[in-house]
C-alpha cells in the first residue's frame, strides 16, 4: 500500500489515516474524535388501544450517523501552512474511504463530508489552524480492518453438518457464502441454529467447476458470472456476536464463509 505524508514526519503508533484505493494519507498534526455521534435505532413506541402502556414497533437497526474529527495545523510559514491544510482537505472531500483512528486494527467506512469549520489561532498570522470537519457514516459501525474467512470441506454428501463461526464484534455480522461443489451440488440448505433462519439453494447448473456466491450484504445470488437469485430461496443469513452453528445438508462441497467483524466503537 503506497503512504502518502506531507510533510515528512515521524509516525505515531495513534495517527489518523484516511484510505482509498491502497493509498493512505497520515494526518501530519495533532488530531481527536471529538464526536462519536448519535446510536439512532428505527424504533418506537405506539399506543394501545382502550388499554394502558405502548407497543414499541420498528425492526431496531441503526441509522447513519456523523462522527467529528477535529485536528489542527501549525507552520513556519504562511505557504507551508496553506499547502499542507489543502493536503488534508484534498483527502477529506473524498467520498467512500476508510478512517483510522487510533486503533490501527479498526475502521469507519465514510461516505463522505459533510462539513468543515475552520478558525486561525490569534497571534499566528494564519500559520495555525484548527479545523473539525464532519464525516457521515452511511454504515454506522466500525469494522475489522481485514476480513474473516473460514473454510469447511465435505468430501462426501452431507446432512445437517455442522459449521461452527465465531464473529468477535458486537453486532451482528452479514455473511458470504461461496459454495464450490465437488461434483454436482444437487439441492443445497443451509440452517442458522442461533437465528433460527436457513436458505435453500437449488440450482441444476452448480455443477464443477462452477461456483456460487451467496452475499448476504448485497442480497445477491451468483453463479461465477450468472445471476442465480432464482435458484435462492430463504434468509440471507448473519452471524450474531460470540459463537454460531451452521448446519449444512448438500452435495460434497467446500464452503468458504467470509464476514467482517464490527463493533459500536
Amino acid at each position: 500500500m503506497d503512504v502518502l505524508k506531507y510533510p515528512i514526519r515521524e509516525k505515531k503508533e495513534n495517527a489518523l489515516s484516511i484510505i482509498k484505493d491502497g493509498i493512505e494519507y497520515v494526518l501530519p498534526e495533532a488530531w481527536s474524535l471529538s464526536d462519536s455521534g448519535t446510536y439512532s435505532f428505527r424504533n418506537k413506541l405506539s399506543s394501545r388501544a382502550f388499554a394502558h402502556g405502548s407497543d414499541m414497533t420498528g425492526d431496531g437497526k441503526l441509522d447513519g450517523r456523523t462522527i467529528t474529527v477535529t485536528f489542527s495545523m501549525h507552520e513556519l510559514t504562511e505557504q507551508e501552512h496553506d499547502e499542507v491544510l489543502n493536503q488534508a482537505y484534498t483527502y477529506f472531500t473524498q467520498t467512500d474511504f476508510d478512517l483510522k483512528c487510533g486503533r490501527t486494527d479498526r475502521v469507519y467506512h465514510v461516505a463522505g463530508l459533510s462539513r468543515i469549520r475552520h478558525s486561525y489561532q490569534n497571534g499566528f498570522k494564519q500559520r495555525w489552524s484548527s479545523v473539525t470537519v464532519s464525516l457521515l457514516l452511511a454504515d454506522p459501525f466500525r469494522y475489522e480492518a481485514q476480513q474473516s474467512k473460514a473454510v469447511f470441506k465435505f468430501d462426501a454428501a452431507a446432512k445437517d453438518a455442522m459449521m461452527v463461526l465465531h464473529n468477535l464484534g458486537s453486532v451482528d455480522t452479514p455473511l458470504t457464502f461461496r459454495l464450490i461443489p465437488k461434483d454436482r451440488a444437487g439441492n443445497i440448505s443451509v440452517w442458522h441454529q442461533e437465528a433460527v433462519e436457513k436458505f435453500t439453494l437449488n440450482d441444476s447448473l452448480l455443477i464443477s467447476p462452477a461456483t456460487c456466491t451467496v452475499n448476504g450484504k448485497e442480497g445477491t445470488v451468483w453463479r461465477d458470472s450468472a445471476n442465480a437469485i432464482n435458484t435462492f430461496g430463504g434468509t440471507f443469513l448473519s452471524a450474531k456476536p460470540g459463537a454460531n452453528h451452521f448446519y449444512y445438508t448438500g452435495g460434497a462441497m467446500t464452503i468458504e464463509i467470509t464476514f467482517t467483524n464490527r463493533w459500536f466503537i
